[in-house]
């Protein structure tokens, strides 16, 4: 049975298929390739010994959690908001 997301509730149906191929091939080596943060995330989950796909599987989550607090606060994203963060921990 298909799933189906929909960015109104009604329109423009997108099978769950479709979204999930997305996020779990292309995002993940995208992000690894221009993003420093996805790129030092991979290469630090490859250094602890875990295997390419498994590393690629954090970036994902990564991203996903990253996705679900801009959900969250209805905001873009900015890569500039990180360092803002990390700096007031400090």
């Amino acid at each position: 049975m298909d799933v189906f997301l929909t960015s109104d509730g009604e329109s423009n149906p997108v099978p769950f298929d479709r979204l999930k191929s997305a996020v779990s091939l292309g995002a993940p080596l995208v992000s690894v390739r221009y993003d420093a943060h996805s790129r030092h995330h991979y290469q630090r989950l490859r250094g602890r010994g875990h295997s390419h796909g498994r590393a690629l599987r954090g970036v994902v989550d990564r991203l996903l959690t990253v996705l679900m607090a801009m959900l969250a606060d209805q905001t873009t994203y900015d890569p500039a908001r990180r360092q803002a963060v990390l700096a007031q921990a400090h």
